[in-house]
C-alpha cells in the first residue's frame, strides 16, 4: 500500500483514530474520509504524506489543532477539515499553502485572529470559515486574493468594518459575514 495514490473512504462508516501507518503511504495524493465517524487528534505521521494535494476529512470528530495539516503540505490544493471539533488558532504557516484553492474550516472550535499570511494565497477561490470562533478584525490582505470567489465568515467573532481591499477580489461572488461588531 505504499504505492497508492489516492484513498478514498468518504460515508464508509469509519469509526475510532486515524490509525498512524497512514504515514507510510508516502506516494498518497489524496485523503479523503468525509462523513465517518472519525475522532482524536489528527495523527502527527500525516506529515510525512508530502505528496497531498487534497485533504477532505470533513463531517467527523476529529479534534486538537491544525498544525500537522498546515505545517507540511506544499502541494495541497484541496483542505476541508469543516463540521469538526478543531481547536486552536489558524497558523501563519497557512500562507505557504501557495497552490491552495479551496480552504474549508467552519464548523470547527477554531480561535484568534486571522493570520495576514491568508493575503499570500494567490490561488485561493474558496475561503470558509464560518462557525468558529475567530475575532479581530478581518484582515485587509484577503483583497490581494485575486482569484477569490466565494467567502464565508459568518458566526464568528469579527469586529470593525469589513476592509475596502476586499473590493480588489475582483472574482468575489459571495461574501457572508454577518456578525462584524
Amino acid at each position: 500500500m505504499v504505492s497508492l495514490t489516492a484513498l478514498s473512504l468518504d460515508n464508509a462508516a469509519l469509526k475510532g483514530v486515524i490509525p498512524t501507518e497512514i504515514g507510510e503511504m508516502h506516494k498518497l495524493e489524496v485523503l479523503e474520509m468525509a462523513g465517518n465517524e472519525l475522532s482524536g487528534t489528527l495523527p502527527a505521521e500525516l506529515a510525512n504524506l508530502e505528496s497531498l494535494e487534497i485533504v477532505e476529512l470533513y463531517d467527523n470528530y476529529l479534534s486538537g489543532p491544525l498544525n500537522v495539516l498546515i505545517d507540511t503540505f506544499e502541494n495541497l490544493t484541496i483542505l476541508e477539515v469543516g463540521y469538526n471539533e478543531l481547536t486552536g488558532t489558524l497558523p501563519a504557516e497557512v500562507g505557504l499553502l501557495n497552490k491552495l484553492t479551496g480552504l474549508d474550516l467552519g464548523y470547527n472550535f477554531l480561535t484568534g485572529l486571522l493570520p495576514t499570511e491568508l493575503g499570500l494565497l494567490t490561488d485561493l477561490v474558496e475561503l470558509k470559515l464560518y462557525v468558529n470562533y475567530f475575532n479581530g478584525s478581518l484582515p485587509s490582505e484577503i483583497g490581494s486574493m485575486a482569484k477569490l470567489e466565494t467567502v464565508e465568515l459568518d458566526n464568528n467573532n469579527f469586529k470593525g468594518q469589513i476592509p475596502p481591499e476586499i473590493g480588489e477580489a475582483t472574482l468575489l461572488g459571495a461574501f457572508v459575514t454577518c456578525d462584524l461588531i
